[in-house]
């Protein structure tokens, strides 16, 4: 029985492991994205310097 407790206990901790690296994932993408804008912003500004 302890073998079947061990088991699931296992599998618990492995959904949560899963959730959060999830989670993870979908936060990385959000801040990829939000690195893309500001590089863009950026890349705008330095031509607007350029141009003065």
């Amino acid at each position: 029985m302890e073998k079947t407790n061990g088991a699931s206990g296992d599998a618990a901790i492995l959904q949560e492991i899963l959730a959060s690296l999830k989670t993870i994932q979908q936060e990385n993408t959000h801040l990829a994205a939000a690195v893309d804008a500001i590089n863009g912003r950026v890349n705008i500004l330095a031509g607007v310097k350029q141009v003065k």
